[in-house]
């Protein structure tokens, strides 16, 4: 058998220290202890609720009733920073030059910008 670095080999082997297929059954047993499988658990788990009692029909109601807390018109402005960039003819040309940066450059630091500011202004406004 070969040297296994980490624990006993595998057991039984697939190959034997000169590379041809293992003999199977194996003729010996391995020399350390092999556990025996655990007998699967007859016992069902009842089925909780998160809160980890037992859901009643007043639970199941509100969960239908409830709406989402984050929903707010304001996400919509969040599209803008979004969609700029990927129009690149709004964009793609040299002048005018801005430090001597082309318009190209400085318009998506720009675009960066905006989409900090977009998202500051939205996430204050939904607070």
């Amino acid at each position: 058998m070969a040297h296994a670095p980490y624990g006993p080999p595998e057991w039984p082997p697939s190959r034997n220290r000169y590379g041809r297929a293992a003999v199977y059954p194996p003729t010996t047993p391995p020399p350390w202890p092999v556990p025996e499988p655990e007998a699967p658990s007859r016992r069902r788990t009842p089925a909780r609720h998160r809160s980890a009692e037992w859901p009643t029909v007043r639970d199941r109601r509100q969960v239908q009733v409830a709406t989402r807390e984050d929903k707010s018109r304001w996400h919509w402005l969040l599209i803008v920073p979004i969609a700029l960039p990927l129009m690149p003819f709004l964009y793609n040309r040299i002048d005018p030059t801005l430090l001597g940066l082309p318009f190209f450059y400085w318009c998506q630091l720009g675009f960066a910008f905006l989409a900090s500011g977009v998202i500051a202004f939205v996430h204050h406004k939904v607070r």
